[in-house]
């Protein structure tokens, strides 16, 4: 595999970087709050639509105002780069938006962000195969395995996959976290293109590709007036820091770290999830939350070793 000629080798996250983790997965973790009140009274189509929507809105209005803020950007270029950032926009929104709005009509918030927490085993893996410079090693591997460890304690929903539709709502969330996986290895191979235009572009495509899919399915409310003032701020809410604030970080810091090292977010996912759901809705909070938040820091420490081993073993090449 050649080396990308554009894109700058992925370094060692810095404090900067890890601060930018930290928020992103509060973010991200809210998101699963909000999704919940959302779709009490919009269907899930409509969820993943309107906040895909909201956040193009958001980054195009971000990427036009940046010129004269005198910083420049450009726009990705080449046939190959617009169809992989085309997959991107399928496999990072509209697939996985709305297979996790569908699956958090059955499960609560707490659950779906347990299970966010798996998405490193897929994405370390995905990552190996697939990438000549994120490879695993036995600090990644460590890491991995406190990040799972971590993702028991903070497990308490025995009694959630009684019925069907909680069974498909947990294989929904999984399905969507391999489309996160793969979108997120795709993402390193785009060969130019500033952070906010790539940001922008796949959220327009991905708009591109939703509006159609609820027009064609019907599922809008035909009364907007009985929708309540929470789930239309929810809505708003998502489209503008899960999905556009959020999209912006994570492409700066794919393109900078790498996905293997960015995967440390998800570690910090299901803690965050778990005590925003217990404040906001009232969801069950135990002690094992609190293990789990000691055992996830630990991941990330590790991960950060095992970054700065791989970028090390890079150079000596």
């Amino acid at each position: 595999m050649t080396k990308n000629p554009t894109r700058k080798p992925i370094s060692p996250p810095t404090v900067l970087d890890i601060f930018l983790i930290m928020l992103c997965a509060l973010i991200w973790a809210s998101a699963f709050v909000a999704i919940s009140i959302a779709v009490k009274e919009f269907d899930p189509i409509m969820v993943a639509t309107s906040r895909v929507t909201i956040g193009f809105i958001f980054l195009i209005s971000y990427v036009l105002v940046l010129p004269f803020l005198a910083k420049r950007t450009n726009w990705p270029s080449g046939r190959n780069n617009w169809l992989k950032l085309g997959i991107i926009a399928l496999l990072y929104t509209a697939v996985p938006f709305s297979l996790i709005s569908w699956g958090q009509q059955y499960i609560s918030a707490t659950l779906t962000s347990i299970i966010m927490g798996s998405s490193p085993l897929i994405g370390y893996l995905i990552a190996h195969f697939a990438t000549r410079d994120e490879k695993l090693n036995s600090m990644k591997i460590l890491a991995l395995g406190l990040g799972l460890v971590s993702i028991y304690f903070a497990t308490d929903f025995s009694n959630s996959t009684d019925d069907t539709s909680s069974i498909w709502s947990i294989v929904a969330i999984l399905a969507a976290l391999v489309c996160y996986s793969i979108s997120g290895t795709i993402t390193r191979t785009i060969t130019n293109g500033s952070t906010e235009n790539l940001s922008a572009a796949v959220l327009g495509l991905g708009t591109i590709a939703l509006l159609p899919a609820l027009w064609l399915t019907g599922q809008y409310p035909s009364d907007f007036g009985s929708i309540s003032s929470d789930a239309i701020w929810a809505i708003i809410y998502l489209g503008v820091f899960p999905t556009g604030l959020a999209y912006l970080i994570r492409f700066y810091l794919i393109l900078k770290i790498g996905y293997t090292a960015f995967l440390t977010t998800i570690f910090f996912i299901p803690v965050f999830g778990v005590l925003l759901s217990a404040i906001l809705l009232g969801e069950p909070l135990t002690i094992n939350t609190f293990y789990a938040l000691a055992l996830i820091v630990a991941s990330l420490i590790i991960s950060r070793i095992g970054a700065k081993m791989a970028a090390k073993s890079l150079q000596k090449e």
